[in-house]
């Protein structure tokens, strides 16, 4: 198209982006026990968890149901050593929360 002398736009539908806060309220909530599910999109918004939590990352998670979009997402988590319980057949935020509503009903 541009050797014909068209224009090509690429928009940026997606990106993860860390908070510049560092997650203090975040923090707090995982350790007062307020936090059941952690839900990760993507590599990247697990990735920018564990960096904001630093050293504590896997001891706030300890206690918490982890739900990951797909099966990459889920490698990242599991790699770190960490079990995803919760994850749909399709990688769609509606789908997770489905799986997440089925998972929270069952018990």
């Amino acid at each position: 198209m541009r050797e014909l002398g068209g224009e090509i736009d690429v928009p940026v539908a997606y990106r993860a982006v860390k908070p510049e806060h560092r997650g203090r309220r975040l923090k707090r909530f995982l350790k007062e026990g307020r936090i059941t599910i952690a839900t990760f999109t993507s590599a990247a918004t697990f990735n920018n968890f564990i960096e904001m939590m630093g050293n504590e990352a896997f001891e706030l998670l300890k206690g918490v149901s982890i739900a990951a979009i797909g099966p990459v997402t889920a490698k990242a988590i599991e790699k770190a050593g960490l079990r995803v319980e919760i994850m749909p057949k399709e990688a769609t935020i509606e789908a997770m929360v489905e799986e997440i509503i089925k998972k929270m009903t069952r018990r």
